[in-house]
């Protein structure tokens, strides 16, 4: 019998232990798939978030909450550009090997590709938790232009490396065929058949 009540005693007082930590796992494990669904991350990255949010939350439910609040800003400010000036913000993003093989073979895949895929890229994209991006007109991407510097792009901009052509949603009156792009090798406009590939740089 007294074995029976020690047991009892046992179950009841770590009982509220065991729900917080059920709690836990499941308001952390959620988080982790929001987050990598949101923005494509593999399962390796989703589980690295996981561990994290439960090592650095072990005392209360409100901590998880506020920790996974920056995690998330912290993703956001690595992968995005927010510029000061113009109140926007910048898609930020590394262009993969396939990105810049598209470019140059005349492909769409992700951030690269003809003007009507660019439109419905940026219109589609859900990244760093917004889904109200769209592709940049010819001043808005001009508005990040800096000839003093090589790409010819505002300092800030962390994954800047390409100094291409990237697309603009304004109209080229002249062609009904063409579109303006913008180079940040030089930091001139030009016309583009709308055809061709460039790369994408999304804003909101």
């Amino acid at each position: 019998m007294k074995r029976y009540f020690l047991f009892l005693f046992i179950v009841l007082s770590t009982f509220p232990t065991i729900l917080f930590a059920n709690n836990q796992f499941y308001m952390c494990r959620a988080y982790a798939n929001e987050l990598a669904y949101a923005q494509h991350k593999s399962k390796a990255w989703r589980q690295q978030v996981f561990l994290q949010c439960m090592k650095n939350n072990s005392n209360t439910s409100t901590h998880i909450k506020n920790n996974t609040k920056v995690l998330k800003q912290k993703d956001i400010n690595q992968r995005t550009f927010m510029d000061q000036s113009t109140g926007l913000m910048w898609q930020d993003e590394p262009y993969t090997m396939m990105e810049i093989g598209a470019f140059y073979k005349n492909n769409n895949q992700g951030k690269a590709g003809n003007w009507n895929y660019a439109l419905s890229y940026c219109e589609n994209l859900v990244y760093a938790g917004y889904s109200d991006w769209r592709l940049p007109d010819m001043d808005e991407l001009k508005s990040i232009i800096d000839i003093r510097k090589d790409p010819s792009i505002k300092a800030g901009f962390k994954n800047a490396t390409i100094k291409e052509r990237y697309w603009a949603s304004s109209p080229y009156l002249s062609e009904e065929s063409e579109e303006w792009d913008l180079s940040f090798g030089n930091g001139r406009g030009f016309s583009q058949s709308k055809d061709a590939s460039n790369f994408i740089r999304c804003v909101r």
